[in-house]
């Protein structure tokens, strides 16, 4: 199987029957583009999934909300997104709405500008803590982003108030492994930050440690501190901070050695009481704690016993000696009332031994009030011997268990064509049935064709939600007709109606021909389902160019569409040398394409073109690098600098001239064009002096221009008080929001 072929999808399966919207043992596809980016292909079916990298999902306990990560752009309608990282996004999945959550203060659409991730959400499903290099999720946050050696600052997200509050800055970075409290009133979190407590001291050969931030009184504690001093570190590395649910009490794993007294060597469980602010040594590291905290299950080296301990009397019941070494046993989970225990152990491992032996492992629930053992992963055959678990997760009330499995058959009439792929099962303790949960869609017998994995169930059992390689778990899962092609939104019509694409796919119209591996440019009607070509070969309509080619913006009646390419067949009889990139515009009505200005050279490693369009078609803005596209251009420098070409005439004029003339060039960057509707306003920034007649830069950063095409003058926009040509000390981040502009992508940064 071609791994590199397979796509990363996030799916949801209804655990339990009577949830709202949907049916028990449903599979619905969530990580998918918007409705509105949807690429169909002329072969039939559909290819409206996205190409994912993921990390681990975070469930609210009704199972409603699910927050995750995700690198693509296209998950909510109009997004737009520059920042080349991970963004993190919540989904309704009631409702079916995804929100982005690390979105930039000024536009719930828009990405923040540089990277999100390692987000949990409370149990209520308002809170979402999450961590970003960004530094524009907050009104008023100034600075670079974060470096990328760092994942920032951390920060709380209201989803009832969609409101983000900055909880640390950058300064204090490194954070990782967030959990919170129920209400989310206190989220624990490690980080290597020296400052976030008053009077704060890091022992020597302090790592990592474990903190809490309180949300009411924005305070921090210091979680993993010495016995001795509530503001001194451990000396060693604390991390997986676990929460109780009312937040009092917090479990974590730590190989410092002077946390609390009597630590055998290596790592240790602790558990940290936010009301004394006492450090409680508990035993091995492996922890799981019980929703009021008053059950442990613990386990783990140096001594490979897992217990179950109870807080309130000290007893500690032995569930199980694993042998150092031992494959497939050792992890277990915990019921949120502390009841039950699944742990994964051969059955002679376990306290008392259960009947079978030591040969085979496979995963066994425990239950404190009966004290007995139930075997869940159980096969078929063999006289019910154990199958092979991992990767096990229970409900909050004991009754279903969540585990990842290869063996062929756990369930009745399991099919196995894929006989190298583990799966993910279900166990209902009250039935005492197990159930497939990533099985092919046609067949809830048949294991799907690919891997799936990181499952979470919610603390009410109602779904389980987990990421998935596999093509056939669901309607609108990933398309097997061109599972190598990926599909991408680019821009949106003013109506909704009209949907600009790119894809490397080969079958989204009927009679598509050409070379495949050159990404092409589609235009989708959602009135009718029809798609149109429009990046093809000069003489067909369904034939892809031979180049790279890359949509710009749209018209907000879908008419003309701007893009740019490399191809050399796009315009016949002209020619191309294959090595640049020239703007092109596409006319729905006819079909045709023609050369947005003339044509020019330019790096192929480079383009990094960007455009806009009024909404009549008719003007077109766009940046060009090393070539005089005007009559008398002056002497090329080497940089970029804006254009604006009239369809009507045919004629192209430089914007970002010098005041020394129309066609001089000041050899400085000058990039993000915003053209007005009428087509006569051009708002730029620049890093150019010259442009406005007197002006004085003392800032040597990017500023805001404004170009008028009727009188041909520039104007400083971002001027300091009082002087409409000197530059202010620092540069300015605000948007010409006051120019109406056509439907547009965002722009690009600079390269």
């Amino acid at each position: 199987m071609d791994m590199c072929r397979r796509s990363l999808a996030l799916f949801l399966m209804a655990a339990a029957a009577g949830q709202a919207g949907f049916a028990a043992g449903s599979l619905e596809l969530v990580s998918q583009v918007a409705p509105s980016l949807v690429s169909g292909t002329g072969a039939g079916g559909t290819y409206d999934h996205s190409t994912l990298d993921l990390f681990a999902p975070s469930l609210s306990d009704d199972g409603r909300y699910v927050v995750f990560h995700s690198y693509e752009t296209d998950l909510v309608p109009g997004e737009r997104d520059l920042n080349q990282g991970s963004d993190v996004y919540v989904q309704d999945l009631l409702t079916g709405s995804t929100t982005l959550v690390s979105h930039a203060a000024d536009s719930p659409v828009t990405a923040a500008n540089a990277e999100s991730s390692w987000a949990v959400i409370s149990g209520d499903g308002r809170w979402i803590a999450f961590t970003s290099q960004a530094t524009d999720l907050v009104p008023g946050q100034q600075g670079p982003p974060a470096p990328s050696y760092t994942n920032g600052a951390l920060y709380l997200y209201d989803r009832a108030a969609d409101v983000t509050t900055l909880v640390t800055d950058n300064s204090a970075r490194d954070f990782y492994i967030l959990t919170s409290s129920g209400d989310a009133r206190y989220v624990a979190f490690i980080s290597r930050a020296k400052n976030l407590v008053p009077r704060q001291q890091d022992q020597p050969g302090a790592d990592y440690n474990v903190f809490l931030y309180d949300r009411e009184a924005r305070s921090f504690q210091l979680v993993s501190h010495a016995s001795a001093s509530p503001t001194t570190s451990g000396n060693g590395l604390s991390a997986s901070p676990v929460f109780s649910g009312d937040g009092r009490w917090v479990a974590f794993g730590s190989n410092a050695d002077n946390l609390a007294p009597g630590k055998p060597p290596g790592f240790a469980s602790f558990l940290y009481d936010r009301v004394s602010g006492t450090v409680t040594l508990v035993g091995p590291a492996g922890i799981a704690l019980s929703t009021d905290g008053r059950y442990l299950a613990v386990g783990g080296p140096p001594d490979g016993y897992t217990y179950l301990y109870d807080r309130v009397t000290g007893t500690k019941t032995l569930l199980a000696k694993i042998p150092d070494g031992s494959a497939d046993e050792g992890a277990f989970s915990l019921s949120a009332d502390g009841r039950y225990v699944a742990l994964t152990s051969s059955p002679g491992h376990l306290i008392p031994p259960q009947p079978g032996g030591t040969s085979a492992p496979g995963l066994f629930l425990y239950d404190r009030v009966a004290g007995t053992f139930t075997l869940v992963s159980r096969k078929l055959g063999a006289a019910g011997a154990p199958g092979r678990a991992s990767e096990i997760s229970i409900s909050g009330d004991g009754r279903l268990i969540l585990f990842h499995s290869r063996e062929p058959d756990l369930v009745p009439g399991q099919a196995n064509p894929h006989n190298t792929v583990e799966s993910l099962f279900l166990f209902d303790r009250n039935s005492g049935k197990t159930s497939l949960v990533s099985h092919a869609g046609a067949s809830a017998a048949t294991v799907a064709d690919d891997y799936s994995y990181e499952a979470v169930i919610s603390a009410d059992g109602s779904r389980v939600v987990f990421y998935s390689l596999a093509d056939d778990l669901a309607t609108g899962s990933p398309d097997s007709i061109a599972p190598e092609a990926a599909s991408f939104g680019s821009a949106l019509s003013g109506d909704g109606r009209w949907i600009v694409f790119g894809s490397n796919a080969g079958h989204l119209i009927a009679g598509q021909s050409g070379g495949l591996g050159f990404s092409n440019v589609f235009l989708h009607d959602r009135a009718t389902g029809a798609t149109t070509l429009a990046s093809h070969a000069a003489g067909s309509l369904t034939r892809t160019a031979n180049g790279t080619s890359y949509a710009l913006a749209v018209t907000p009646d879908g008419r003309w569409l701007l893009f740019t390419s490399d191809a050399t067949d796009l315009i016949a009889g002209t020619a191309f040398s294959g090595k640049e990139f020239n703007d092109f515009l596409y006319d729905r009505l006819t079909g045709a394409v023609v050369l947005a200005g003339p044509t020019y050279l330019e790096s192929f490693a480079n383009p990094g073109p960007q455009g806009g369009i009024t909404p009549d078609g008719r003007w077109v803005v766009f940046t060009r690098s090393q070539a005089p596209l005007v009559p008398g251009h002056g002497p090329d420098q080497g940089d970029r600098d804006i254009y604006l070409w009239d369809r009507l005439t045919r004629s192209t004029t430089l914007v970002s001239h010098t005041a020394a003339g129309p066609t001089a060039t000041s050899g400085v960057k000058s990039y993000a064009p915003r053209i007005s509707d009428d087509g006569r306003w051009v708002a730029f920034v620049s890093l150019a002096d010259g442009l406005v007649p007197g002006a004085t830069d003392g800032n040597g950063l990017p500023d805001l221009f404004l170009w008028d095409r009727t009188t041909g003058r520039t104007v400083l926009v971002s001027h300091a008080k009082g002087s409409p040509a000197r530059r202010p000390g620092s540069t300015l981040r605000a948007r010409p929001r006051s120019i109406p502009r056509a439907s547009s992508p965002a722009p690009r940064p600079p390269p």
